[in-house]
Formats: structure tokens, C-alpha cells, sequence
């Protein structure tokens, strides 16, 4: 809304043109380029403040999907390291720079058939441990940057609580709980 344009920084992003700031980067990731990034990326190495480093860079380059539910019903897919669903992926609708790191396609005959939702294109690593909710786990994903849901006008968003553990290999995450009320699918995923 000013005279002109400023790129954003190193740590930070502009989803949409014209914004009034920038947004900075979530825990565990970073700006896609040096200045003037839509969008933050990260390496699916995450550490924690007590020095564990979490590193599931086997994912990369993969789609882990579909995982079918019924409330809601459809099917979820994971890009979790990426952030991109290739074409065809999640729906017809998905195309190749979809960036989203977690997909929603709807069963055939419900409201919003033959339209992929996205459930975050923004990652965030949150460490777990001790004095968490998720003490148990190894460590969280959340994902923002979500379409808006329409029933609710929330941004639809998603949760990954992961689990190490060593015979899973990737794993498959399973839905634990969808909320309406937040518009929020959460997710364990044993890998």
C-alpha cells in the first residue's frame, strides 16, 4: 500500500503481492531464496533445543497418500518435505507448483467434489518432550497457510504428531481426530 514494493528479507515471506509486511519463516524452515520469497522451504532436518535432531529426509521427494477417512470423507495426501503435489496427485485439480504440504480431495458427492483442499502450506517443527501435551512423541509438524474452510471461514490446517519408530520405516500417518469446530485434522504418524 506504499510507493513501492520491498523485497522481503533472508527468514521471511510474502505470500501474496502487495502485502503490508512480511511474514518470517516457522521454526524449521527458511526463506526459499535470499530476498523476495512467496513461500519458506525447509530440509526435513529438524533440531530441538536440547540438541536431537530429527532427520526425515527420506521423504523427500515423495507423496504418502491416499489416506482414506470418513469424517471427513475423502482422502488425505502428505508432501511433507516439499510441499508440492504433483499433478493429478491429490485431485485433477492439483497442478505440479500446488504448493501445499498436506491435501484434502473429497469422496465424489460431497460439497466440495472434484476440488483438492489444501491443509497447509506452511510447515512449523515443534519439539516435543517432557512439560508437552505430546511428551511421548518425538516431534510435531503443524502446517498453516491453509485455504479457508467455508462453513466455518477458519483456515484449514493440519497437525502431524510423529513417533520414532525403527521397524515402521515411512510409515503411513493415520487420522486421529478432525475438529470442525478449528478446522483442524491431526495426525500420528509412526516412521
Amino acid at each position: 500500500s506504499g510507493t513501492a514494493c520491498v523485497e522481503c528479507s533472508s527468514g521471511y515471506y510474502a505470500a501474496h503481492s502487495g502485502q503490508s509486511a512480511c511474514s518470517k519463516c516457522y521454526t524449521g524452515t527458511t526463506s526459499e531464496h535470499a530476498s523476495g520469497s512467496v513461500r519458506c522451504v525447509t530440509g526435513c532436518v529438524f533440531n530441538s533445543t536440547n540438541n536431537t535432531q530429527y532427520n526425515i529426509t527420506a521423504l523427500r521427494g515423495t507423496v504418502v497418500g491416499p489416506v482414506a477417512t470418513t469424517q471427513p470423507s475423502g482422502a488425505f495426501y502428505f508432501s511433507v518435505c516439499d510441499g508440492v503435489m504433483p499433478a493429478g496427485t491429490c485431485s485433477s485439480a492439483a497442478t505440479d507448483d500446488a504448493h501445499m504440504h498436506v491435501c484434502f480431495a473429497p469422496t465424489e458427492g460431497t460439497a466440495e467434489t472434484g476440488s483438492q483442499l489444501n491443509f497447509g502450506s506452511l510447515l512449523e517443527f515443534v519439539a516435543a518432550g517432557a512439560g508437552t501435551a505430546e511428551e511421548d512423541a518425538s516431534f510435531v509438524l503443524n502446517f498453516h497457510g491453509g485455504e479457508t474452510e467455508s462453513a466455518t471461514g477458519l483456515p484449514l490446517t493440519a497437525t502431524v504428531v510423529f513417533r520414532c519408530s525403527t521397524n515402521a520405516g515411512v510409515g503411513v500417518p493415520q487420522l486421529l481426530s478432525y475438529s470442525t469446530a478449528t478446522a483442524t485434522a491431526t495426525f500420528e504418524w509412526a516412521s
